[in-house]
This record gives structure tokens, sequence and C-alpha cells, in this order.
């Protein structure tokens, strides 16, 4: 396992979905990279606004509407601002692109890519010679898609913007994170720990609901996952992929979870040409042919056909626009539940998580 090492000549770039995040993910590097001398860049996509149930018990309200959510997101970027500052950054390297809370996946499958466009102006102008993102194997579908996002943002970089080195790290999946499959580990000092675990305290409103939770993530390491995971990840239910042409296979073995059943459905997000790849179909539990639909403009791009047990099936898709995808990427969503049965993988593109390792 390796560890990480910063310079001053590094320039970091962390993302994150809401604010607490950075402190949670990647407290510690941010306080290594401040020691050193490296530049540093926050970019949260949300404010954390719309979490009715840390603001319920924050502020001891049932009737939530849309003047106390922004008020909540207003509060959460200064409790942003002031857990950076305890970890010993200047508070004006945050920045808020102020996207809509729980709204990310969507904004990753929109016809327009405005969520990836967002995130490329950051890497084009910042150029990071690392990245600390959420990993794409995440049950939040807030943090795996704002990973997807921002590995589509590095694919669509102009040619004389160095590829950084990846550092994904794991918030909202117990079982991957009990598992100890990291790539890369940074060892915290006491001193480092002290100061994370005060910029924990600083989402004060994000104790009372989830205090002994957050508490979980103050140990004596800060782990850094794989960030281009393959089929056959762990916990995942893509075991294998097979893209030849415009011709996709896939196997599955569904893994529902109590806050992720029901009916399934398959997303693809990728490049193709430059140009957005954004499709899905449905998966019935009964074997049968199914249209992919194409995002762009809701008309029919293909094909599906299912065979095998409802658990343990194979999925075969035919569509022109998946010929040349690279990268891609593929995720099965269940209809009920808030977390996801599985993040995302990447089924074709070459692997992007350590470009930096030869050094």
């Amino acid at each position: 396992m390796d560890t990480v090492d910063l310079s001053a000549a590094d320039r970091l770039l962390v993302v994150a979905p809401h604010p607490d995040d950075e402190t949670l993910g990647a407290g510690g590097l941010l306080q290594r990279a401040a020691a050193c001398g490296a530049a540093v860049r926050l970019c949260y996509a949300t404010s954390g606004e719309n979490n009715p149930w840390a603001q319920g018990a924050f502020e001891r309200r049932v009737l939530i509407g849309a003047p106390e959510r922004a008020r909540f997101g207003t509060l959460r970027q200064g409790e942003a601002r002031a857990a950076v500052a305890r970890l010993g950054l200047d508070a004006g390297c945050a920045v808020f692109l102020g996207l809509r809370d729980q709204g990310l996946r969507r904004l990753l499958l929109a016809p327009e890519p405005a969520l990836s466009a967002a995130l490329q102006g950051q890497i084009e102008g910042f150029r990071p010679t690392v990245v600390a993102l959420p990993s794409p194997l995440d049950l939040h579908p807030d943090h795996s898609a704002l990973a997807v996002a921002t590995l589509l943002a590095l694919a669509g970089t102009s040619p004389g913007v160095r590829s950084p080195l990846l550092l994904a790290y794991l918030i909202h999946h117990p079982k991957l994170r009990r598992s100890g499959a990291a790539a890369r580990t940074l060892a915290l000092t006491e001193a480092e720990l002290g100061r994370k675990r005060a910029a924990v305290l600083a989402h004060r409103s994000q104790l009372v609901w989830r205090g002994r939770w957050l508490g979980g993530f103050t140990g004596s390491q800060e782990r850094f996952y794989e960030a281009s995971p393959g089929p056959g990840s762990p916990y995942h239910p893509i075991r294998t992929a097979q893209l030849a042409g415009a011709q996709l296979e896939l196997g599955l073995a569904s893994l529902p979870r109590p806050r992720a059943f029901g009916r399934q459905r398959l997303w693809l997000a990728g490049l193709r040409q430059d140009r957005p790849v954004r499709l899905t179909v449905h998966l019935p539990l009964l074997g049968r042919e199914r249209p992919i639909l194409d995002l762009a403009d809701g008309t029919v791009a293909g094909t599906c056909r299912l065979t095998g047990p409802p658990f343990r099936r194979r999925v075969a898709l035919g569509a022109s626009s998946l010929e040349g995808a690279a990268p891609l990427w593929a995720q099965v969503e269940r209809r009920v539940g808030f977390f996801d049965e599985g993040g995302w993988v990447r089924l074709a593109g070459p692997r992007s998580n350590s470009p930096r390792a030869e050094r």
C-alpha cells in the first residue's frame, strides 16, 4: 500500500459534494498540503442545503421549505469555512458551485454536461497536480455522481493540462471502508488528528443528527481508494463487462440493500469523440427486451436483452453511441431508497488513478 507525499510544488484540488466531506475524507491531506506550502483549492459542488434530517434535528424543526433550506445552506458554507480555518488553511481557498444538493446524479446525466463543464473550468483554471475526489463506489448518489463528473472533466481537459495524481476518498460505504482495500494511506500525527477533530466540530449543524458517525472518520490514518474501479469491484452488482464496438454485455449479481431495493435501472455515462454519452434502460425482473433511451433527446438508441435468473443475469446492450465511447461508466440504481445498491464502475477508457506514480 503506497503512502501520500506532497511538496511545495504541488497544487491540491479537493472536490467535495457537501460541506464536511472535505474534513472527513481529506482533513489530514489538507493539513499536510498547508504545512508543506502547496497551493490548495477546495471546490464544493453543493452547500449541503437539502438535508432535512440534520436540519430538523439541529433546529428542532418539522416543516422545512425553500427559505429554510437556503438559510441552512448559508450556515453550512460558514461551517465549512470555519473547518478549513481550523485545518490551517485560508478560508478563501473554498469555492462553492451552488449546485443542487441531492441533485448531482441528475446533473451528471443531463443532456448538457453542466456539472462536468463547471468542474473542468476549475481544473483548467487551477491546474492541480493532485486531485482528491469522492470514490465512484460511494453509495451516496451525490458522491458517486460527482466522482464520475470529475473524471469526465479530467478526460475532457485541454492537452496542455497535466494529468494529476487522483486520491479517491470514501464516506458512505461501511463494508468497503472496513475491508482495508485502500490504494494509498496518509498517517496522521497527533497534532493533525487534533486539528481534524476540531474541524469536525466546526460542522455544528451535523453533530446532533450524526455526531458519533462523524467522529468515526478521525482515526490515525486517511485512506484513499482506486479512482477508476472496474467491474468486479467489491460489493458491486456489475461483476463483468465486455464492450466490443456497439455491443456491451454485463454480468450482474444483484445486491439489494435495506435502503436500496425495488426495480433496477442501468445508467451509462461517458464520452464519445468528445461528445457526452448518456443512456439508460430499465431492468425488469423477468428477462425480456427493453429499449435503451438516449437521455439527450429521449429517443430509442438501441435494445437491451436480459437473460438468466433475477439475481444473477446477463444484460446484452446494442447501441451505436456505445461504439468508441471512452471513458464509459455504468451504475445500477434501485428504484426505492436513498442510498444506491452500488456506485459507478468504469467499463472502458484508461485507468486514471496514479499518473504521477512514476515520479
